[in-house]
């Protein structure tokens, strides 16, 4: 396993506060013989930003831990044989996200399948090639056989039928009859070698029977081969960009939201000003309204103040005699005590039977300058008070341009929406959708099922196999 070395450091190029991460792998998968669990590893970060540990092929995921012991970031990487640095396992993990993973490691194991399978016909097809052989050797052996069986014979039956006629030379009459058996002698033979020739034309057509169906297997393959060859190419491209076109389209879609949302805080902070505005104008109304409730006031205390200072020694007397009524006592008893100093019970009697009678018309002068005053407790409305109902409708024309606390708005009503959805809508109509990445990926599935074997070359051979994958060294 590769040991990778990492270095932290912030953006002034100084060692990471970080001194704490987690190495994890993206999910449980297995390593040869053994299971590679997620469970995360707490590795110590040095005060210079370098730490160091051995790592598994794989996907792998690289928490960054702070000094209050959160996970602040979580990193991609992808580790492989030969590397040495963190570094490096994160730029190979830059477009390898773990659905990247998944999917290629599902087409490689259905590629592996599918090379098993290619590779069990290919033993039935040289099995088949072995069981020619065998039949053609058997052909041939046969032939041989047959061949020599009949040399032997026809050399046996000349040698007999020159025995004959030299004997023939000697005895006629004998002669004769060896003759008739050398003859019966080579027509044995001639009949063994032709059902020698026979046997050997039985075999023949077996092979020839074999050698047709490999031939015919071969042609249905052939098809099968040229089609995935001319799909090459378009596999090779969505292999090489369907995951950064997922990538791209994401991307999009998050730079719009993003926009939307922009617009829409824009219009909450604004909201909110209006609203802190309005809750402003609020206060200072209801300030002003409390200014003119209390300089109302202090102009209704000064005139009374003022009656009272300007009023006659009736009116103070008056006054007095009331202040004491509610202390306590009558009123009969305080003018009674009075007068009793000052005339005698005559003049008393009548001065009482006066008073009895005397109502605020009586007094002079007294109506008169109580009827235009105000009384101690009384109200206003906003067009006694000067300026105050110029001042309100000031706040109410500027509490009408105001939204409510709670308010919505509608597509027109937010600047720029419309065109960034358009926008979007443009965007995502150049991309490919998802059902035609489907359909590509499928028919992919497919023709790689057709594939017969994957080979590793130097360069591509000057006749391709159409069931073979070449894959070309980089020089």
């Amino acid at each position: 396993m590769p040991k990778l070395k990492g270095s932290l450091k912030n953006i002034t190029d100084k060692p990471s506060t970080i001194r704490e991460v987690l190495l994890r792998a993206t999910h449980t998968r297995t390593n040869g013989k053994t299971i590679t669990t997620s469970e995360p590893v707490r590795v110590k970060v040095s005060e210079s930003g370098d730490f160091t540990e051995t790592l598994a092929p794989g996907a792998a995921v690289l928490v960054l831990v702070g000094a209050d012991f959160m996970a602040r970031e979580s990193i991609p990487l992808l580790v492989a044989e030969g590397m040495t640095t963190i570094a490096e396992a994160m730029e190979a993990a830059r477009d390898f996200t773990p659905d990247v993973h998944d999917r290629l490691a599902e087409l490689a194991a259905e590629t592996q399948k599918n090379l098993e399978e290619a590779r069990g016909v290919k033993a039935e097809a040289d099995s088949a090639t072995a069981r020619m052989r065998e039949a053609a050797q058997a052909l041939k052996d046969s032939v041989d056989g047959s061949i020599a069986e009949a040399t032997v014979g026809i050399k046996k039956s000349g040698s007999e039928l020159l025995a004959s006629m030299q004997a023939l030379q000697s005895k006629a009459a004998s002669s004769e009859s060896e003759a008739k058996e050398s003859a019966q002698g080579a027509e044995a033979s001639r009949s063994a070698a032709l059902a020698s020739a026979s046997s050997a034309s039985s075999s023949a057509g077996e092979a020839a029977e074999s050698l047709a169906g490999l031939r015919a297997k071969i042609e249905e393959w052939k098809p099968h081969g040229e089609q995935l060859a001319q799909w090459q190419p378009q596999f090779e491209w969505l292999k090489e960009n369907a995951a950064s076109g997922f990538t791209k389209i994401a991307e999009l879609m998050q730079d719009a939201a993003a926009g939307v949302r922009g617009e829409l805080s824009g219009l909450v902070e604004q909201a909110k000003t209006a609203q802190t505005t309005a809750g402003q104008h609020s206060l200072k109304a209801q300030a002003a309204a409390k200014d003119a409730e209390s300089v109302a006031n202090r102009v209704v205390d000064a005139a009374i103040a003022k009656l009272k200072g300007n009023a006659p020694a009736m009116l103070d007397t008056l006054e007095e005699l009331a202040e004491r009524v509610i202390s306590g006592g009558t009123l009969e008893t305080e003018i009674l005590q009075k007068l009793s100093k000052m005339a005698d019970s005559d003049t008393v009697k009548k001065i009482v039977a006066r008073l009895d009678g005397l109502t605020i018309a009586g007094v002079q002068g007294l109506s008169a300058a109580l009827a235009d005053k105000a009384a101690a407790r009384h109200k206003h409305g906003t067009s006694d008070i000067n300026g105050l109902d110029t001042e309100l409708a000031g706040f109410k024309g500027a509490l009408a341009e105001k939204a409510p606390r709670q308010h919505g708005h509608t597509l027109q009503e937010i600047s720029g929406l419309s065109g960034a959805i358009l926008n979007v809508r443009n965007e995502l109509s150049q991309k490919a959708s998802q059902q035609y990445v489907n359909s590509v990926e499928t028919e992919a599935k497919r023709q790689y099922g057709r594939i017969k074997d994957i080979s590793v070359v130097n360069s591509l051979p000057a006749s391709p196999d159409a069931g073979t994958i070449y894959l070309v060294k980089e020089r």
